[in-house]
């Protein structure tokens, strides 16, 4: 995480301190939940694409006996 100083001068209010540390502390998670998410997601494309691959072999089995 990078933090960025601007001497004072913001062109948008982000509120206090406080309010900004508390929406970092409820982003963190969130991103976290996201990237689960985003690997189940992907395991789960991996796993359909191998029993896919399986009854096109099989099919193809058949086909040339």
């Amino acid at each position: 995480m990078a933090i960025i100083g601007t001497h004072g001068y913001l062109p948008v209010d982000f509120g206090t301190p406080g309010l900004v540390g508390l929406a970092l502390s409820y982003a963190s998670p969130i991103v976290s939940l996201l990237g689960s998410f985003l690997t189940s997601f992907t395991e789960t494309e991996k796993e359909m694409v191998s029993i896919e691959r399986v009854l096109q072999v099989s099919w193809m089995n058949i086909l040339c006996t």
